[in-house]
């Protein structure tokens, strides 16, 4: 399939607040429009994911195709809006017309959380990487006293990983969409976030809110240690359909 030319991103609208709402809702709608395609999507997804375990390298692997992958179902949502059929085979849209792009916003990912995760571990000191290792084996007055410094070290840690989320959360839907590069989809990622925060906090909200429920649910049903994976991947099928909305919402062409 032939490559669409590069152009710029389009320039990041400011939404009302109100908007953050509107993304879930309309998510659901195109999710509602083809609900078998947004499954089978999700249990690829997982099952991929779930596979990666077997091996370390494998799962780094993978965790730098992550978005190759989401490429796929990024342009299912635009042929779904559009109101065309979707074939199975889209979720390999990626590797067919991204890989390149759509790897190195992947491999920005990683390489920037393991250096949010150094920062972390440098700060909190031996006691956190004990307590992230092997948890039952930390006394927990040692835990008690060193609680400010491991506090201190996770706040940072939110301080630092926070801008490298918000630089990726759109970037494969302007890589994929719109053909934008790497480089300028996560600055334009990022900027995007940062202009409409009290929309972005009223979506977050509404996730949290579904979550939540969700995480109840399965906690009686599953019990509370698988309860948080489960919620996660119930909420996939509206979740990215919803990023597609916000995105197409803030990123519109004048």
């Amino acid at each position: 399939m032939a490559q669409t030319p590069r152009v710029p991103l389009p320039e990041v609208r400011s939404v009302p607040f109100i908007r953050g709402w509107f993304w879930v809702v309309e998510g659901w709608k195109l999710f509602l429009r083809k609900p078998l395609t947004a499954i089978v999507f999700t249990i690829a997804l997982w099952a991929i994911i779930y596979l990666s375990g077997i091996h370390g390298l494998l799962a780094a692997a993978v965790a730098v195709l992550l978005p190759v992958f989401l490429g796929g179902w990024v342009a299912a949502c635009d042929t779904i809006a559009r109101g065309e059929p979707v074939p199975v085979t889209m979720f390999f849209e990626g590797f067919r017309r991204r890989t390149a792009e759509l790897g190195a916003v992947g491999g920005f990912n990683v390489i920037a959380n393991l250096l949010v995760l150094m920062i972390v571990f440098a700060a909190g000191g031996d006691m956190l990487g004990k307590l992230m290792s092997d948890p039952t084996s930390v006394d927990p007055a040692a835990v008690a006293e060193a609680s400010a410094r491991i506090a201190q070290a996770l706040l940072l840690g939110v301080v630092v990983g926070l801008p490298v989320a918000m630089a990726v959360w759109f970037a494969p839907f302007a890589v994929m969409l719109d053909g934008v590069r790497p480089l300028h989809a996560l600055a334009g990622s990022l900027r995007a976030m940062v202009r409409n925060m009290l929309p972005f906090l009223l979506y977050s909200v509404v996730w949290l809110a579904i979550g939540v429920a969700l995480f109840s649910v399965a906690s009686v049903l599953f019990g509370v240690r698988a309860a948080l994976g489960i919620s996660v991947w119930l909420m996939m099928p509206v979740l990215v359909p919803s990023v597609y909305v916000s995105y197409r919402d803030i990123f519109k062409a004048a």
